[in-house]
């Protein structure tokens, strides 16, 4: 696990998938630049915690998370928090479908250097005209 400090407030922990205290990744995810990640977020006088997926830019590969050295910031700069998100509604289509949907309070400068989805996956309109606006889109499992 490594675990990367995101605010004053706030930390998240990113997971190998294999490792015994991952949160599970969807079932839906391809295997890709994805890892488990649970946030923490201090909130007044409690802390909040959530599952989520640390995803880094297309092409290139998430450093292993267990039994490694820190990540350096080069490491972890590009890594953007996302929720996994069950049946977005296509607005041309009318079909769901399922998506990684960045965290806006988690969100660094990077976002640009992650190619977000441009169409939808099962009738491929544009984001604009599905209103499917996410970092990435799936059909949904068979």
């Amino acid at each position: 696990m490594q675990t990367v400090r995101i605010h004053v407030r706030g930390v998240v922990h990113v997971f190998d998938p294999d490792e015994a205290d991952a949160p599970p990744l969807p079932s839906w995810l391809p295997p890709g630049p994805y890892r488990p990640a649970r946030v923490e977020m201090a909130t007044g006088s409690a802390t909040r915690t959530w599952d989520a997926v640390a995803v880094w830019p297309e092409g290139q590969c998430p450093p292993p998370a267990a039994g490694a050295d820190p990540w350096s910031d080069e490491q972890a700069g590009d890594v953007v928090v996302a929720k996994a998100t069950e049946q977005f509604r296509c607005r041309a289509c009318e079909r769901r479908v399922n998506a990684l949907y960045p965290e806006p309070a988690l969100l660094h400068a990077h976002l640009g250097r992650h190619r977000t989805a441009s169409r939808c996956p099962l009738c491929a309109a544009p984001v604009d005209t599905a209103r499917l606006h996410a970092l990435a889109l799936f059909a949904p499992d068979a």
